[in-house]
């Protein structure tokens, strides 16, 4: 007998972090492409995090990328730069097994959905088993679910006027992060700057 399971996702980014639910909000009126700036986090603490300089690096490589000049420091930026995050502590959240009697032919499929519920929101996990044949069962599964925040404000030096808000959300699997938040920069990134004013839904595997 052949058994196989596999936990579903809805869009494959790429992966190592499963984010189950997410969200990408983006308002803005970002100047074009050309002008410089500076990284900041929200506050010295938040500067000090240990994750904080690989964060700002990739920050600013995804800005860079889009056009605009890393300035070498706050005298000479045209655009501040401030984000933070948030990790969840994390839930568990578990599902029955399953059983099945075959007396062979074709591989059959079993797909079981669970709802899953927190802070951000609920959302539906599945899981599929596959089998040939005879007899054999699916054990019950638990798994841990993450709800994350990423928040991004640029504004511009001189007026101090935001040009830029944008939050992420996202339920993951993982809490590191080192996992959790270039997942979520990436989101923020993604088509930056975005129609303003929009919402973009997450779920899937990524980097």
């Amino acid at each position: 007998m052949k058994f196989v399971r596999l936990t579903a996702t809805l869009l494959a980014l790429s992966g190592c972090t499963t984010v189950y639910k997410g969200s990408v909000a983006r308002t803005h009126t970002m100047p074009p492409p050309g002008l410089s700036f500076v990284v900041h986090g929200f506050g010295a603490e938040a500067e000090a995090n240990q994750y904080f300089a690989a964060s700002a690096r990739q920050v600013s490589a995804n800005l860079q990328a889009a056009g605009y000049r890393l300035a070498p420091d706050d005298e000479h930026a045209d655009l501040i730069v401030r984000f933070g995050y948030r990790i969840g502590a994390g839930y568990r959240v578990s599902g029955p097994g399953q059983s099945w009697v075959s007396t062979g032919g074709p591989s059959q499929t079993v797909i079981s959905r669970s709802e899953v519920t927190g802070p951000s929101g609920s959302s539906t996990i599945s899981t599929q088993s596959t089998y040939d044949g005879g007899t054999g069962s699916a054990e019950p599964y638990t798994f841990a679910v993450h709800d994350n925040l990423l928040m991004m404000r640029i504004a511009r030096r001189d007026t101090k006027a935001e040009v830029f808000q944008g939050t992420v959300r996202a339920q993951t699997d993982q809490d590191g992060p080192s996992l959790v938040i270039p997942t979520m920069i990436k989101a923020m990134f993604r088509d930056f700057p975005g129609k303003s004013g929009t919402t973009e839904n997450l779920v899937g595997s990524h980097p």
